[in-house]
């Protein structure tokens, strides 16, 4: 069992990694947030959607979807959306990435990825904003680019079979060679 004081000095330099004032989270935000902080502490995205939950639900992953909730007020104001979805995604990545450890062991491998997600938010700008924009998004392709996209793709294929025929035409001729080798040699 952990020291009683070892977990409020830990959990002191994390809390203390905040800025004093958080701007309010959008839904947009929190959504980008967990995409973007999951993949960087895991290595790989998330493989579930990623919606907006209300109430006071937990911002967690609940089978085929991640609920991330960036206006849960039950521990305190809805300012708490950043450092309520940070701490809850750090739990969940610490779970994940020591299934063997406790969320609150005196080892401090929680409180120290906890501490670099906040470390991370900070600064990469996202308090400021930078999680706000938008997406580049491409248009859906009009029917003369997927009539191209398509006659590419079939010239690719058709260049792919020729290949193979040539490969299997040189293959043949080689066999061939050899077969009337080995018949010479008996015959003589």
């Amino acid at each position: 069992m952990e020291d009683a004081n070892i977990a409020p000095a830990k959990y002191a330099s994390v809390n203390g990694a905040w800025p004093a004032d958080l701007p309010p989270i959008t839904d947009q935000e929190a959504i980008e947030l967990v995409r973007r902080l999951y993949r960087k502490f895991m290595g790989r995205k998330l493989a579930v959607p990623i919606s907006i939950a209300t109430g006071n639900r937990l911002t967690w992953h609940r089978g085929d979807r991640f609920d991330v909730n960036p206006k849960r007020t039950k521990n305190g104001p809805i300012d708490q959306g950043w450092k309520d979805i940070v701490h809850l995604l750090s739990h969940y990545v610490h779970g994940k990435k020591y299934p063997g450890h406790k969320p609150h062991d005196g080892r401090g491998t929680h409180a120290f990825m906890e501490r670099e997600m906040v470390e991370h938010v900070v600064n990469s700008g996202w308090l400021e904003g930078k999680l706000k924009r938008e997406r580049k998004v491409k248009p859906p392709p009009t029917a003369d680019e997927r009539t191209a996209a398509r006659l590419v793709n079939l010239d690719d294929r058709i260049r792919r079979w020729e290949t193979k025929r040539r490969r299997a035409e040189t293959a043949l001729a080689k066999l061939g060679r050899q077969r009337r080798r080995l018949e010479r040699a008996r015959a003589a």
